[in-house]
């Protein structure tokens, strides 16, 4: 009796729980960092879910169940699109891949031996160093006779790239908050001028910080994502061309800043993935996992149509895994 008496008191408070989250998540967002920080680990409050449903209907505990269709619906609203079937086959596409190589991996073979296998029209690299580049462009250049590079400067570890089949009619380097920067290069894709650019975006704060100190610093690296998303928002729309976002964005889909993005470009992974699509890979012992959450992201104007996005299983040597979309334009 005890037992059930002490669930049934966990799944009221999992309901209560739940319903502040979403009452502080709208009310705040990432304004206030410690809501932030609940945000971002958004996907794994989720997990007593399912454990708590079975728990109610095997004891009949109806009122339980019902408070619990509040977990549900916004599970559903913020995965529950991840989960249908994909109808968009057939199509004439185009094929777009988004990578972060990882500055720590120094296996250029298995990393040119992914991109070979993915077989896309335009690569975005992220966290790739002047030598790694260097190697890639001379491995690849049989399949990808254009680049657009942008090697790491002296205080920034990481560079980004872009490698493709079609012509790159002109490059340019952006600068973002927290001593990053971008590379977009606008590409003529049969007829049609397409803006791609690639992002690694800015890396969340250490929590190996002074316990003190965390406000101020989670408070000043959610004001720089914001920032950040509204100056890649401003180089990719200058022109008016069809536009294409390949990144490590260093981002989850309950933050604020993922909202920020979807008001001006879609997601690609949202529109024609399945399952939960994470990308980074955690070591659990002398295995690896992709339990890291979704990190990396090809977003598009609306001026593409979505036909189906995949996380690729080859890792290539680095802890994020591959994106791959097919996007056709309208």
């Amino acid at each position: 009796m005890r037992t059930k008496r002490f669930l049934l008191g966990l799944g009221w408070g999992y309901v209560l729980f739940a319903g502040a989250w979403l009452g502080l998540r709208l009310l705040f967002f990432d304004r206030l960092w410690w809501v932030a920080l609940i945000n971002y680990i958004g996907i794994y409050w989720f997990i007593p879910l399912p454990i708590l449903i079975a728990f109610a209907l095997g004891l009949r505990y109806w009122r339980l169940l019902l408070g619990l269709v509040i977990p549900v619906l916004a599970f559903l609203g913020l995965y529950g699109a991840f989960f249908l079937p994909s109808l968009r086959q057939g199509e004439e596409t185009l094929t777009i891949m988004s990578f972060n190589v990882w500055d720590s991996n120094s296996d250029k073979q298995a990393i040119a031996r992914s991109i070979r296998i993915a077989d896309s029209d335009i690569v975005g690299l992220q966290e790739i160093d002047s030598e790694t580049i260097a190697a890639l462009v001379q491995e690849l250049l049989a399949e990808y006779s254009y680049q657009a590079l942008m090697s790491p400067n002296p205080s920034q570890l990481d560079g980004v790239a872009i490698l493709s089949r079609f012509p790159i009619e002109e490059t340019v380097t952006f600068a973002l908050p927290g001593d990053r920067s971008g590379v977009r290069a606008a590409i003529r894709v049969n007829e049609t001028r397409v803006q791609v650019a690639s992002v690694d975006g800015i890396h969340n704060p250490s929590l190996s910080a002074p316990l003190g100190e965390m406000g101020a610093i989670a408070t000043q690296h959610y004001a720089q994502k914001s920032d950040e998303v509204e100056l890649i928002q401003q180089e990719l729309q200058q022109t008016g061309d069809p536009f294409l976002l390949l990144c490590d964005c260093n981002l989850v889909d309950t933050s604020q800043a993922y909202q920020q993005f979807s008001r001006f470009a879609q997601d690609s992974f949202r529109e024609a993935g399945w399952g939960f699509g994470h990308t980074k890979l955690v070591q659990i012992g002398i295995f690896s996992a992709a339990v890291g959450q979704r990190l990396d992201f090809i977003w598009h104007s609306d001026q593409w149509r979505t036909i189906a996005t995949t996380v690729q299983p080859d890792s290539g040597g680095s802890d994020h895994l591959l994106v791959v979309a097919k996007l056709r334009l309208r």
